[in-house]
């Protein structure tokens, strides 16, 4: 309406990943208590919204040695790349989303994100070496498999060979406890034996 009298502001209207900024006549953002005495054309100024996306490495840790990330991002744009953190004794799986739903780097962003990192346990073998002795005359070493950190603790039946005494499982020079030691990568435990001595 004319006649210097202000204009009523309309309800700010709504655009999907945009910020209404308010209405402009030109350049100037308009007052809506100056008067109006010709007619005008006012338009919506919109700003692109920015989103955070956290990436939490859940257990593990990024390069600079934290276990928490983040980083913005533009409505509908993409983060092109994303470092991978690492965990020891683990594996990178991949990403999961607040939601619980699976995210692959090069997804469009269209709302705030905490992105979980998902591991999956290194399996180990540990291969048990009879070094001359047998099972039930089987000279074959068995193998067992473990997870990453645990004690290997599933040992096979003590080999036997004639004319020797079983010392014990040994890692390179180094016995191996099985109460306390921890496998951290594929080993080989080898049998050790002691000339018996007869009377």
């Amino acid at each position: 309406e004319f006649g210097g009298i202000a204009v009523v502001k309309p309800t700010d209207p709504e655009r999907e990943g945009f910020i209404f900024a308010g209405w402009y006549l030109g350049d100037d953002k308009w007052d809506f208590s100056d008067p109006v005495d010709h007619s005008m054309t006012l338009t919506a100024l919109w700003v692109a919204a920015r989103f955070t996306v956290t990436f939490d490495a859940n257990g593990g840790q990024f390069a600079n040695g934290t276990e928490i990330t983040s980083t913005t991002v533009d409505y509908n744009q993409v983060i092109a790349t994303v470092e991978t953190p690492t965990y020891e004794g683990r594996t990178f799986a991949g990403w999961l989303d607040q939601d619980g739903n699976p995210w692959a780097v090069g997804t469009p962003v269209t709302r705030t994100l905490t992105l979980t990192a998902q591991w999956d346990v290194n399996y180990y073998t540990v291969q048990f070496d009879p070094n001359g002795g047998n099972w039930d005359g089987s000279t074959a070493s068995q193998v067992v498999e473990v997870t990453y950190g645990t004690i290997a603790n599933v040992k096979p039946a003590d080999p036997v060979k004639e004319g020797y005494i079983f010392l014990g499982w040994y890692q390179n020079d180094q016995l191996w406890n099985f109460n306390n030691d921890k496998v951290t990568e594929d080993i080989t435990l080898t049998a050790k034996w002691e000339n018996a001595t007869f009377t």
